[in-house]
């Protein structure tokens, strides 16, 4: 049923992962880490951006994207994850005796790297909430909430529980899973 939804093999270069990730990190500022706090356990900025373009939701039409999206990430991202194991970056480096400030420690970071839950789950509400109210049409929206989704996965980076290709999974899995299994 989810064949063609399988995680990619992930790089095992772990220095490389390492100093990738504390690149990112470097150039995240205060902003950055006080947005990446506000998503480490929610998605509802994506709800305030609807919001900010007259998309009103129901509870109903929220938690039937939340509920699609939770059983996909226990399908496909948590499988995966399990799968491959890949440690988060801020282990590699303690494990590589490489120094790693972290600026905030993740709530949600307590399980395998790769491929990002957060990307994953991020981008796919995106894809539900425009198609479940009806505006995949409105380019300004999409643009908007995609636009957030990449700052979502890219707070994870900036606060060093993923790696650029636990992103990039992350939301090609979401792309993937929505063209296969569409909410109508």
């Amino acid at each position: 049923m989810y064949e063609g939804l399988e995680a990619r093999e992930p790089s095992l270069d772990f220095k490389e992962i390492v100093y990738e990730t504390l690149g990112v990190m470097a150039l995240a500022n205060d902003e950055d880490i006080a947005f990446a706090a506000q998503v480490d356990v929610n998605f509802y900025v994506l709800v305030d951006v609807l919001y900010e373009h007259n998309v009103i939701l129901s509870n109903r039409q929220l938690s039937k994207c939340s509920r699609y999206m939770t059983t996909y990430l226990e399908r496909i991202i948590y499988p995966a994850k399990l799968e491959w194991k890949l440690e988060r970056p801020f282990v590699l480096a303690e494990q590589l005796e490489i120094p790693f400030e972290r600026k905030f420690f993740s709530r949600t970071a307590n399980d395998a790297s790769y491929p990002s839950g957060h990307a994953f789950g991020s981008r796919f509400l995106a894809h539900c909430f425009l198609d479940e109210f009806s505006q995949a049409e409105n380019e300004e929206l999409r643009t908007a909430l995609f636009q957030l989704t990449n700052r979502i996965a890219m707070s994870r980076v900036q606060i060093g529980v993923h790696s650029l290709q636990d992103i990039r999974e992350g939301i090609r899995l979401a792309d993937l899973t929505y063209e296969k299994f569409p909410i109508t």
